[in-house]
């Protein structure tokens, strides 16, 4: 179970999730960026608290404003990378 009492990260701040296999640190990411919707607490985001927004809503506040990049990602082998797989409205 992942336990974390208080976490505050300013704007502009950086921050490193580091930690053994198992210790949360994917579980942690994608619940601050709302892939995963904490069961308890409260988790905000820019001033909205992701466990009030809707899928759409999560969606576009990944797609504008959290870089995600996935340790496992998959790209469909059979398309380009850049023209097929990679949005060209995002380039």
């Amino acid at each position: 179970m992942l336990n974390i009492p208080h976490l505050i990260i300013e704007e502009g701040e950086k921050a490193a999730v580091i930690g053994p296999s198992g210790s949360g640190k994917t579980t942690l990411l994608n619940i601050l960026s709302g892939i995963i919707i904490a069961e308890n607490g409260t988790v905000e985001f820019d001033g909205n608290r992701l466990n009030t927004m809707n899928d759409s809503e999560l969606r576009n506040l990944r797609i504008n404003q959290i870089g995600f990049v996935f340790q496992d990602f998959k790209l469909l082998e059979y398309l380009l990378v850049l023209s097929e797989n990679v949005s060209s409205d995002r380039m």
